[in-house]
């Protein structure tokens, strides 16, 4: 990310082009996408987008679950040889 996106961490490495179409997506193209919180949490991320004039949108994620790794949902794996 570095390299696509020369002089992160500091924000404003977010506005350049370059990484603005790294971090874009189908949907949100010519934009980056953010990815926030699950819709039913509430969030400012689309204010503070527009507020800074970034070139950004703001997507919900789909659920509280979806944020939820998977090594914390699936039982551990046991080892065969044990």
């Amino acid at each position: 990310m570095e390299q696509i996106c020369p002089g992160l961490p500091d924000w404003s490495a977010l506005t350049k082009p370059a990484c603005v179409q790294a971090l874009a997506t189908p949907d949100t193209f010519p934009k980056g996408r953010l990815l926030d919180y699950p819709a039913e949490w509430g969030s400012r991320s689309a204010q503070i987008i527009k507020d800074n004039d970034l070139p950004f949108a703001s997507v919900p994620a789909g659920s509280e679950g979806a944020l939820v790794p998977s090594w914390k949902v699936l039982p551990p794996r046991r080892n065969p040889s044990s």
